[in-house]
């Protein structure tokens, strides 16, 4: 080798250098990033619900103040459960017994989220690094944002004059919202298992920027703001529906219908749901566990229909994005009959302004969807959002 080949490939390792320490830089500012937007939404979405049952107790509203307090300790057993049987027989019984401790801490989510974004997951594990965050966070939207965000948007119904109303009640609600939609954003396999760092292999996640990391963040944006104002008109739909009427057996019933119809047209397509996408496409699948998932959630809280209406995707490519607009327009006539009854029993919310911020809502989740399909991957076949 001469001295020239010499100097050209010392000057070609050190612009290596200079690209690894600065991706691996990157990695650990994503890393960062990622555990202060965990702490200071999940953990102080927990801390507002506790203050908001307290207010709740206080003004003598128990079943909102104990319906708070129970989904919120439901999530992290749950969790706490899923732990221990993740970390199976094939693991050392400190690490079962101490993860599983920790998830009893509220702890489940942040730790493995870690696991996945420092890629360094434990061996022997029943599920991967990927699926046990993926379930962890939708075992926190399911059983947490989702319910708590109604109920306590229903608690700030029930009020009909809104002096009676406290800010904590009202944080309560917007913190609730914002951390559903950052969970269910950063909960999203094709995010996760990019690992925002690398486009991932698997066609099903082919709509993943490939813009580098800011074309990923500026998708996860996008999304995110979609699924805070999409969350936002579902759940006081949800809630106002019920305070209307005294009941939303109706619309469980509907939104059971509708969940059973997009069943049988996805397995018709031999397409995989969100829950099972990492799975390989099979009958059971397709037509047995969404419809175990959805008893189950009926049995338990009633909340299935509710999170798949809220968010029947993950916006990819087994998406039905017709189903989520024909759930804004179904959303948008609840709230006006449902909001028509309150008005006339002399509740302190207007017809007119409560459509106008509907509006907004609609406005600002169409804008989310703009800026997530505009960094999108090019060579991507949008047709297929629109199955």
């Amino acid at each position: 080798m001469t001295e020239e080949q010499k100097e050209g490939f010392k000057l070609f390792l050190i612009n290596v250098a200079i690209r690894n320490r600065s991706a691996k830089k990157m990695a650990w500012v994503t890393v960062a990033w990622k555990l202060d937007m965990t702490l200071s939404l999940g953990y102080f979405d927990v801390l507002t619900d506790l203050l908001v049952a307290k207010s709740y107790y206080d003004a003598g509203d128990l079943s909102t103040a104990y319906a708070t307090v129970g989904f919120a300790v439901l999530a992290i057993a749950l969790q706490a459960v899923a732990t221990f049987f993740n970390y199976g027989k094939k693991s050392k019984k400190r690490d079962r017994y101490g993860r599983t401790f920790l998830a009893l801490l509220g702890l489940a989510p942040l730790m493995e989220g870690v696991s996945v974004w420092t890629d360094k997951v434990d061996e022997g594990l029943m599920l991967t690094g990927p699926q046990i965050y993926a379930s962890m966070k939708s075992l926190e939207i399911a059983f947490e944002s989702i319910p708590e965000s109604i109920i306590q948007i229903g608690g700030l119904l029930k009020h009909k004059d809104y002096s009676d109303i406290k800010m904590i009640q009202i944080i309560g609600v917007i913190s609730s919202i914002v951390a559903g939609a950052f969970i269910m954003t950063d909960g999203n396999p094709g995010f996760i298992t990019s690992k925002y760092l690398k486009t991932p292999t698997n066609p099903y996640y082919g709509w993943i920027s490939k813009k580098g990391m800011m074309g990923k963040k500026r998708q996860m944006f996008g999304m995110f703001l979609f699924n805070a104002c999409y969350f936002s008109q579902f759940d006081f739909a949800m809630s106002l529906f019920t305070q209307a009427f005294g009941s939303g057996t109706p619309l469980f019933l509907l939104l059971g219908v509708e969940f059973c119809a997009v069943c049988a047209y996805m397995g018709w397509k031999g397409e995989l749901f969100g829950f099972s996408m990492i799975s390989q496409t099979s009958a059971f699948n397709n037509y047995i566990v969404p419809f175990i998932v959805w008893a189950l959630y009926y049995m338990l809280v009633c909340a299935v229909p509710m999170l798949i209406a809220a968010h029947p995707t993950e916006l990819g490519p087994e998406v039905l994005v017709s189903t989520i607009v024909w759930r804004l327009l179904t959303n948008g006539g609840n709230v006006y009959v449902a909001l028509g009854e309150l008005v006339k029993k002399g509740h302190y919310l207007s017809l007119e302004t409560r459509m106008t911020g509907y509006g907004v809502s609609l406005g600002l989740a169409a804008v989310g969807l703009v800026i997530f399909f505009k960094n999108c991957d090019p060579t991507f076949d949008r047709s297929l959002f629109w199955r």
